[in-house]
């Protein structure tokens, strides 16, 4: 996978996205974009995270602050303000 991106870190095209010029996926050459498709292959072959294992440090890190410090430092229970069903970009319905 690193080698591939190399191939295509070096593409005249892609120095040209880094500088800012207009760039379109067209303006890559044929072999830097069956490049990109073999490295989207092998990205989608993997194996998904479910939301709860992506949002489980955003539950944990803020649990394990309010126990080691922020409790005691704010003299309330911080942990229990902790929403644990909250999922970032979960839609919210209409009220």
């Amino acid at each position: 996978m690193r080698r591939c991106w190399r191939s295509v870190g070096d593409s005249p095209a892609v120095r040209a996205l880094e500088q800012g010029r207009p760039f379109a996926l067209e303006d890559m050459s044929e072999g830097d974009r069956e490049v990109l498709v073999t490295m989207r292959t092998a990205v989608d072959a993997q194996a998904k995270q479910g939301l709860g294992e992506v949002h489980s440090p955003g539950r944990r890190v803020p649990r394990k602050n309010a126990r080691a410090w922020a409790n005691a430092a704010t003299g309330s229970d911080l942990e229990a303000q902790i929403d644990l069903d909250f999922i970032l970009g979960a839609v919210v319905p209409a009220i």
